[in-house]
């Protein structure tokens, strides 16, 4: 990681400290990504799967649509400390 980019992650995202206050240098960047399922697109896929009697057929001959959306997303950095005494889910705010 370059200086520019090590000091855009120099906070904690959970206790708002900064990295290394604890004398701890090691820090975690969690990306979580969250996606829902495309009813719609998977209604059309399952109906040409039929039509065609065959899934394999279906996949080759359909459109290739995303058969899920992202939705959201969150990015966090967090020191050592945190990270091993919270749980993360709680804390990427995705829900």
């Amino acid at each position: 990681m370059k200086e520019d980019e090590l000091r855009k992650n120099t906070q904690c995202s959970i206790c708002g400290n900064k990295i290394g206050a604890n004398f701890n240098c090691d820090f975690f960047i969690i990306n979580i990504e969250r996606y829902t399922i495309d009813f719609r697109a998977v209604q059309k896929q399952d109906h040409l799967a039929g039509f065609l009697n065959s899934s394999v057929l279906a996949n080759v001959m359909g459109t290739n649509e995303d058969m899920a959306k992202k939705c959201g997303s969150a990015r966090l950095v967090v020191c050592f400390d945190c990270y091993m005494e919270n749980p993360i889910s709680d804390k990427a705010n995705l829900v």
